[in-house]
């Protein structure tokens, strides 16, 4: 990359990090690619972009969905969450039931 390329990339790199702020840290990969078009990505450099969003606490989504092993992911069924939540409550319940003294052995 030449001394012009590398302006523009990094031109580019503070803009996305602009975006990425009115957007609550988030940004989607459409966004990225959109920023980049018409300079030559490849995998190094695309992973560069990745670690310095990573590192200024800047999220990746692909439609919705948070980048990160699924631990954020978005649900459309709101019947699966309630299942799930009251799933966690009756464990819970469970387990309070035998921390009380009276049901101890």
């Amino acid at each position: 990359m030449d001394q012009m390329q590398e302006e523009q990339f990094t031109k580019t790199l503070l803009a996305l990090m602009d975006k990425a702020k009115q957007k609550k840290n988030i940004l989607e990969y459409s966004e990225i690619n959109d920023a980049f078009a018409g300079m030559e990505l490849d995998e190094e450099k695309m992973d560069l972009i990745l670690e310095f969003l990573e590192k200024h606490n800047i999220d990746i989504m692909q439609n919705g969905v948070k980048e990160n092993g699924g631990e954020d992911l978005l649900i459309d069924n709101d019947d699966d969450v309630l299942l799930v939540e009251e799933e966690e409550v009756e464990l819970i319940d469970e387990e309070m039931c035998r921390c009380l003294p009276q049901n101890r052995k």
